[in-house]
């Protein structure tokens, strides 16, 4: 059934049953909920900001359904609320949360494949959890973690992860002629608590520690780093002030963040200091336009500078260029051309430009266009399927990936 339809008749229904005790609306709201099977009634009233017994001159209707949206644990979601009863309907479409997820990607230098499971929605809770294997022709990572959502609660979220993997990496300048290349094993562990004191502002606390060999292995190139063990503790601030809009969120979101790490193993010290933050508005109701910036200002060396990607980095040769410092800017224009139940396939073009420092790859600057193919599945909350080409105007270097599953 429809679920506009389905909400309708359960809130008839509702108002029927709750017709003779409309003078004890004054006690609050009563919740009844439609569509409800795997998720806890604690778990949405927790991302919603809502309880049972609270003034209904306290319910926002559409500050509802924008929570539940966002949360991502459903597909569809309807409110009602019947001002005179007091009777709140929520009616929602929950999305797939157990789910095995095959990944596939092909780039110029390897070709992975594996295979995640995931589950969004831990016993109902809205809680997550990861487990994943990935193999390929530059060596394999194994990944597992626990997200406990804060989502709309006021209270804390924990994170924790932790991988371990054997590859053979490779660092190239902007043009992707290769500069270095080494084996190396890694482990790291991963900790996040995020504090919560209201819907926008989250200070958050963490810490890594993480051990990585590098060797020469078979076919080395350029200077190998040395070997790291270190234990970072990290600060920061997180903005979020978003509404769900079709496929996306509208609205900005912000993270800056203070990291030092202490050397375990006598090498040295270090500080970094990253500034990301991105402006999404909608045109024309469906269409996505926005501007991302990324900053990193650190002194880390070796296996400690970062290998940057995503939006202000996608005309690069992805995850072989090296920076200690960098400023990137991104501005993506996203088009829906098919839009069904089952989910929505979107055009892209895009424009990143920025510098780089303090890597292997050099000091340099970049610039240029591209364009992405992705598909939306209604029922999970990641693109399934893409394609993203990027043309590098300073070095004419063409980056393109290509992607079936998740990425990570």
């Amino acid at each position: 059934m429809n679920p506009r339809i389905r909400l309708l008749v359960a809130f008839l229904v509702s108002g029927l049953i709750c017709a003779p005790f409309v003078a004890a609306s004054s006690d609050g709201v009563a919740i009844v909920y439609s569509g409800l099977t795997r998720t806890r009634e604690s778990t949405v009233e927790r991302v919603a900001r809502i309880q049972p017994g609270m003034p209904v001159g306290q319910v926002d209707v559409d500050e509802v359904r924008d929570r539940l949206l966002r949360s991502g644990l459903f597909s569809a979601v309807d409110v009602l609320l019947d001002t005179e009863t007091g009777v709140l309907l929520i009616s929602v479409e929950e999305r797939w949360t157990l789910i095995p997820v095959p990944f596939f990607s092909v780039d110029s230098q390897s070709v992975r494949g594996g295979l995640a499971l995931l589950e969004s929605n831990l016993a109902g809770t809205g809680h997550a959890g990861l487990f994943a294997g990935f193999f390929g022709t530059d060596g394999y990572q194994i990944v597992g973690g626990f997200i406990a959502s804060s989502v709309g609660a006021g209270g804390p979220g924990l994170a924790v992860f932790a991988a371990a993997g054997q590859s053979t990496v490779e660092t190239s300048d902007t043009a992707n002629e290769t500069v270095q290349r080494f084996d190396l094993q890694r482990f790291s562990f991963a900790s996040r608590v995020t504090l919560r004191p209201n819907e926008r502002l989250s200070p958050v606390l963490g810490a890594t520690v993480k051990r990585e060999v590098a060797s020469p292995g078979d076919s080395p190139i350029g200077i190998i780093p040395n070997s790291i063990a270190v234990i970072e503790p990290a600060g920061g601030l997180e903005w979020e002030d978003v509404r769900f809009v079709s496929f996306f969120n509208r609205g900005t979101t912000a993270r800056a963040v203070y990291r030092r790490g202490f050397s375990l193993d006598g090498g040295g010290d270090y500080d970094a200091a990253s500034l990301d933050a991105a402006w999404t508005t909608a045109l024309a109701d469906r269409h996505r336009l926005q501007i991302d910036y990324r900053g990193l200002a650190s002194n880390a060396q070796g296996l400690g500078v970062e290998r940057p990607t995503g939006p202000g980095f996608r005309v690069l040769p992805s995850g072989r260029v090296t920076a200690g410092r960098y400023s990137a800017v991104g501005v993506t224009a996203e088009v829906p051309v098919i839009a069904r139940r089952w989910g929505t396939v979107t055009v892209a073009g895009f424009y990143d430009g920025g510098v780089l420092a303090g890597g292997a790859t050099g000091d340099t600057g970049y610039h240029g266009p591209g364009g992405s193919v992705a598909l939306y599945l209604a029922r999970i909350a990641l693109p399934a399927v893409g394609v993203t080409v990027g043309y590098n105007v300073d070095t004419g270097f063409v980056a393109g990936s290509a992607l079936v599953g998740f990425s990570m």
